[in-house]
């Protein structure tokens, strides 16, 4: 029998217990596994590991959890094999790091919930979905098709991409939304599609009263027919006579009416400057805060979705809404015209995620 010193062919050890070695190699290192006690210890730890991660409960996680994780083990499997100490066997660190990086990859990707031998597909898309406002949603993977149900609320997708042969539909109520690769805004109440409003990208949108494609900066409907109540409570005490914009609705304007106008209440008779909208948004939750700056993102009101926006980002400064916050608000400045101010809010998103997921947007308009 051979000794226990490192063998040449430890590196199959993993192989085996994974099932990628064809029948053949498998029955070779069977035979071998049989003299050589390196490899046959290296077997019976791997699957000693194996049955303990199969009793771990597993938590459901996003693509985006999965992702980060996955890179945060991978690193730590490349340190230890790069800052290894010289004396020690080249052999035992490589193990090591086959070891580390098999566990790695069965506790992310939730191996243990796979028939054994059996290989799970990937998903057809690579996607985020953030609940803006008591989003009512349900994830599902059928064959190719990725798809999103949603019954009500406000809800921000990502898709990243989408395979060739695969899909990704959201189905609403009363119809369905199809992208490739994209950001949008979906609300949905009582059971109706209130808006769809695209940040990048196309959008295939089928709804009843409405078929066709919305490109980036398009919103369906065109207009936001009623102002809503949390929409007032930042305004400025007196009615705007002419038609919303950035300027009329801004909320640090102070009224410009005429003093011949009759008084609607006392507490208007000797008015001050309005109060800001971050005073009055304090007494309320993050979703509702982050819901008012779509609302007002998806009416065309950038210089109002730039003030909220920035508002949200520093009350809110761990939720996990204020990543897209920041870049939207540099969106915001953009599409207003600011150049310098939009640099300034990517600059700002970028020192905050460096290495956040609109990052590549964040350094374009920063001019990297």
């Amino acid at each position: 029998m051979r000794s226990a010193s490192p063998c040449q062919r430890t590196w199959e050890a993993e192989a085996v217990v994974d099932g990628r070695l064809g029948e053949k190699e498998k029955a070779s290192f069977d035979r071998h596994t049989s003299e050589c006690a390196a490899c046959r210890d290296a077997v019976a730890r791997l699957r000693t590991l194996a049955s303990l991660l199969a009793s771990v409960p597993s938590t459901p996680r996003s693509d985006l959890d999965r992702r980060r994780q996955r890179n945060a083990l991978l690193r730590a499997a490349n340190a230890a094999v790069v800052d290894a100490k010289p004396r020690v066997p080249r052999i035992a660190f490589a193990l090591t790091a086959g070891v580390a990086l098999a566990a790695a990859l069965a506790f992310v990707f939730g191996r243990s919930e796979a028939p054994k031998g059996a290989s799970v597909p990937p998903p057809a898309a690579r996607f985020e979905v953030a609940d803006v406002a008591h989003a009512d949603l349900h994830e599902e993977q059928v064959g190719e098709l990725s798809r999103v149900t949603m019954r009500g609320g406000v809800a921000s997708f990502h898709v990243e991409r989408v395979r060739a042969a695969g899909r990704f539909v959201v189905a609403v109520p009363d119809g369905e939304i199809e992208v490739r690769g994209t950001r949008f805004v979906v609300d949905v109440q009582n059971g109706t599609t209130r808006s769809v409003t695209v940040v990048e990208g196309l959008v295939e949108v089928r709804l009843k009263g409405f078929v066709g494609f919305l490109r980036a900066g398009e919103r369906w409907p065109s207009t936001e027919p009623v102002a809503s109540a949390s929409v007032a409570l930042v305004s400025a005490p007196a009615p705007a006579p002419a038609p919303a914009s950035v300027v009329a609705v801004a909320p640090s304007a102070p009224s410009t009416t005429p003093s011949t106008r009759p008084s609607v209440a006392p507490s208007h008779a000797a008015p001050s400057a309005p109060m800001p909208v971050p005073s009055v948004a304090k007494i309320e939750p993050p979703g509702t805060r982050f819901a008012e700056c779509m609302r007002a993102f998806d009416a065309g009101d950038y210089g109002r979705a730039d003030a909220l926006f920035g508002a949200f980002a520093r009350d809110f400064p761990s939720d996990s809404r204020t990543e897209d916050a920041l870049f939207l608000r540099a969106t915001s400045r953009a599409r207003r015209g600011d150049s310098v101010g939009a640099r300034d809010a990517a600059r700002e998103y970028l020192r905050r995620y460096p290495s956040g997921f609109r990052a590549p947007e964040a350094k374009r308009l920063v001019g990297e």
